[in-house]
């Protein structure tokens, strides 16, 4: 189960890129069953959230 998490966090790091860019910033971290990634803003703001749920992505956006 860890290693399927691993393997599926730079998918979602890669989405998360192509939506937002390089000039933001990409934090990883591992729930118990999927990788989450956090964008940062240039600000520093915390402007979205990536995760899969049964393999499919889902995003959340907190800053316009």
């Amino acid at each position: 189960m860890k290693n399927d998490l691993i393997l599926k966090a730079p998918i979602l790091l890669a989405h998360a890129m192509g939506q937002h860019g390089l000039a933001c910033e990409y934090n990883i971290r591992f729930g118990c069953s999927t990788p989450l990634v956090d964008v940062i803003s240039v600000r520093g703001n915390k402007a979205a959230e990536y995760w899969f749920v049964n393999d499919v992505i889902h995003e959340k956006i907190l800053l316009k």
